[in-house]
């Protein structure tokens, strides 16, 4: 038997378009005729735009896992595919009643309560959410105040949105939210349309 004392590298790759999401190399050092066992981490890159879907939405991730060295100066290569249930950390996002009074001759001041489900198994989400208010033209009348956001993995988050109105919006019955979503894994912009 031949020992093996070589590095070996891990490579991870979109399982559809062989885009390569992230890769670890670490020394091996094998003596002959016993056993080996390692754990590797890889940072997993996401795709571009992937964020706007995976931030809201349950996904299986497919990858394509390479692990490859060489052995008595004979490269290696072992291929094989690994799927991931991916846990949106903003699941389910419900918008309770919209309420608003008056705040001065120009203003008045709104609350949404709204809350949503963190289904993801290892993120804990961490960020802040800010907006604005349009009408059904698309003209700004409003602005959301920023919210801190703070929810553990696998739990539910309930919170209150904020804001103000322009009162010649007053008689509007529909609006459209804008919410930047941010965290540390980026940044995030979606349109909600809620009934006043």
């Amino acid at each position: 038997f031949v020992g093996i004392s070589n590095p070996i590298t891990v490579s991870i790759s979109n399982a559809t378009s062989g885009q390569s999401r992230g890769s670890s190399t670490i020394p091996v050092n094998v003596s002959p005729g016993s056993s080996y066992n390692q754990e590797i981490s890889v940072r997993v890159s996401l795709p571009n735009g992937a964020l706007n879907t995976l931030l809201f939405s349950d996904k299986t991730l497919e990858f394509s896992v390479q692990i490859g060295g060489s052995y008595a100066n004979f490269p290696f290569s072992i291929q094989r595919t690994a799927s991931y249930e991916w846990g949106a950390p903003v699941k389910s996002l419900t918008f309770g009643k919209f309420t608003a009074q008056p705040l001065n001759a120009t203003k008045l001041q709104f609350t949404l309560p709204f809350n949503f489900t963190n289904n993801s198994p290892f993120l804990a989400l961490s960020g802040s959410i800010t907006g604005v208010v349009l009408d059904q033209s698309g003209n700004q009348v409003g602005s959301v105040n920023s919210l801190q956001v703070s929810a553990a993995k696998q739990s539910l988050f309930s919170g209150q949105l904020t804001g103000l109105l322009n009162v010649s919006s007053a008689s509007q019955d529909t609006f459209i939210l804008k919410l930047t979503f941010q965290a540390s894994f980026g940044t995030v912009v979606k349109e909600y349309t809620i009934n006043a």
